[in-house]
């Protein structure tokens, strides 16, 4: 959604902002930007893992401390993640 000069959306940050939709029994994996800080990532709706943490709709998650990251879906599943 947000990332760079091609994005449909532009903002003066260094930080990308994504929707990620899942459906269910699927895994997705996520590579942070080099220099980045973390992720924030946010359950719109669905219920997901990661590492071992289940998080169900409203649910959030700062991720910080790796390189990537995966997420799989326990059900149809909407997210928003935001890297800074």
């Amino acid at each position: 959604m947000v990332n760079g000069e091609s994005s449909p959306l532009k903002i003066n940050q260094n930080a990308r902002i994504a929707r990620i939709k899942l459906d269910k029994d699927t895994e997705s994996g996520y590579a942070l930007m080099p220099g980045s800080h973390g992720s924030f990532l946010f359950v719109i709706d669905g219920t997901v893992t990661i590492n071992g943490i289940i998080l169900n709709r409203r649910d959030a998650l700062e991720i910080s401390g790796c390189n990537e990251f995966k997420v799989t879906a326990n059900a149809n599943s909407y997210l928003l993640n935001i890297e800074v």
